[in-house]
């Protein structure tokens, strides 16, 4: 999906990821948030390389 697409999966309370990544992104109190492959989260700045990708995928 897109990153336009993940957004939406986020603003609906979904989880999203890249497919090398262990964690995953989703929104907390109207921010971005990473979920980090340690356990620890933390708000995140927008990557602009990883908003052009179009291979997003909903994390479970």
């Amino acid at each position: 999906m897109t990153f336009g697409e993940a957004v939406e999966v986020m603003r609906n309370g979904g989880k999203v990821r890249l497919p090398e990544w262990k964690g995953y992104w989703y929104k907390k109190n109207g921010e971005v948030y990473v979920y980090l492959e340690d356990g620890t989260e933390t708000n995140t700045p927008w990557f602009q390389q990883t908003i052009w990708r179009k291979d997003w995928e909903v994390a479970e």
